[in-house]
């Protein structure tokens, strides 16, 4: 990400936001269990860094990071490492190839 030096400069937050998500519509009877009416952006959860450094992590609405106190003017790297449910690591199946 490319910031300019006038952003860079000013003083004012600067939010990586993922999005806002999706309704969902429920489908039939509900089960015995449990099922969230918002599909978010991110599933189910991630860690931003911006230029090495911790920014925050995404989890719930809203979806976004304030990252305005770790970028400069110039090019910026962001990393988003993007986890899938607790379960699936306690499985301990093979990690997907993205």
């Amino acid at each position: 990400m490319t910031i300019d030096q006038a952003m860079a400069a000013s003083k004012h937050p600067l939010y990586l936001n993922f999005g806002e998500g999706t309704p969902v519509t429920p489908q039939g009877r509900p089960g015995s269990g449990m099922r969230a009416m918002l599909e978010g952006p991110v599933h189910e959860a991630a860690v931003v860094t911006v230029n090495g450094k911790p920014a925050g992590s995404v989890w719930c609405a809203p979806y976004e990071v304030e990252v305005g106190g770790l970028v400069h003017a110039g090019e910026n790297t962001i990393r988003v490492e993007v986890a899938n449910l607790a379960i699936n690591e306690m499985a301990k199946g093979p990690l997907p190839d993205y």
